[in-house]
């Protein structure tokens, strides 16, 4: 499984970034795991002292294996692989044998268990140092996740008929690069709008909301729409609040708290119904309560 999840993270390492020289990044971590595997510091792999020492008299000579416990070392004397073994030396002649014969063997086996304990802990810390490394690629993975979990199963088809669609086009267009130099949004004939249009719709200025996790909208009219988006419901109901006409321009956590508060303290938030005063809205911008919502939607209008 380590094997395996290594050799992903190396493909994917090098087709996001093609230019990072992924050996150079091996032979650091390399470097590093071994000052610490000789410190005995690796995470998960630090050396206990006297820990070997329990294990002297639970080496099993016949079978050429050592063990950590006294009730598995005996349980491995009373199995049908031991008994098997001890009667194929006994048959050999072999019916004893010397301490430097003892420690021989018990040496070879320990160095092996060293051997393949040591491996295992370096690809795991190659794993995580290119977890770590593809870090914002992983979070953008899990942001991409989420956000299509919250579509409905119209918008999801809709979703991949427009990706298709845009496939076809940029296949069948000119690659040519529009120059666009104040990186003005794009229009629906793909080139930038006018500079007066996007002063006008004020695209410039920047809306942050801290309860969508401190994301940015571009223009008054893509924030006053998120407040019924996916996005800013989903926060809210992680802070157990509804999401309301009540809580409209509310895009600090600590006000919407506050407003709450004062809410349940007026006595309004007894006549609070999801049926009839939670809100959704349409594609087309047309906002319903949930129980219309609903209605609409199995009937198939929506």
């Amino acid at each position: 499984y380590l094997q395996e999840l290594k050799n992903y993270l190396e493909s994917f390492f090098k087709r996001v970034k093609p230019l990072s020289n992924l050996e150079d990044i091996r032979n650091e971590t390399e470097r590093e795991f071994n000052e610490k595997w000789t410190q005995g510091k690796v995470y998960g792999w630090e050396k206990r002292i006297g820990a070997d020492d329990d294990s002297i008299d639970l080496f099993c000579v016949t079978c050429k294996k050592a063990y950590s416990k006294k009730t598995v070392y005996d349980a491995h004397l009373k199995s049908k692989k031991h008994i098997k073994s001890a009667k194929s030396m006994i048959e050999k002649g072999i019916t004893s044998i010397d301490s430097e014969t003892y420690e021989k063997l018990k040496k070879e086996v320990d160095d092996g268990k060293d051997k393949r304990e040591k491996e295992i802990a370096f690809t795991e810390a190659l794993i995580q140092k290119y977890a770590e490394i593809l870090g914002s690629q992983r979070e953008d993975t899990k942001a991409n996740v989420e956000r299509k979990r919250a579509l409905t199963d119209r918008e999801r088809r809709m979703e991949l008929e427009t990706e298709e669609v845009d496939d076809v086009e940029s296949e069948s267009e000119d690659e040519d690069k529009i120059y666009n130099p104040l990186k003005l949004p794009l229009g629906w004939d793909g080139k930038p709008i006018p500079y007066w249009l996007y002063k006008l719709h004020g695209l410039g200025v920047e809306y942050p909301c801290e309860i969508c996790g401190n994301y940015v909208y571009m223009g008054r009219k893509a924030f006053d729409r998120h407040f019924q988006e996916w996005r800013h419901a989903h926060g809210m109901r992680c802070l157990g609040i509804p999401n309301t006409r009540h809580f409209h321009e509310i895009t600090l956590i600590e006000d919407a708290y506050a407003l709450w508060e004062k809410l349940k303290s007026t006595g309004k938030t007894d006549e609070f119904k999801a049926d009839t005063m939670e809100e959704f809205e349409d594609q087309e911008g047309n906002v319903f309560n949930k129980k219309t919502y609903d209605d609409l939607k199995r009937q198939g209008l929506l």
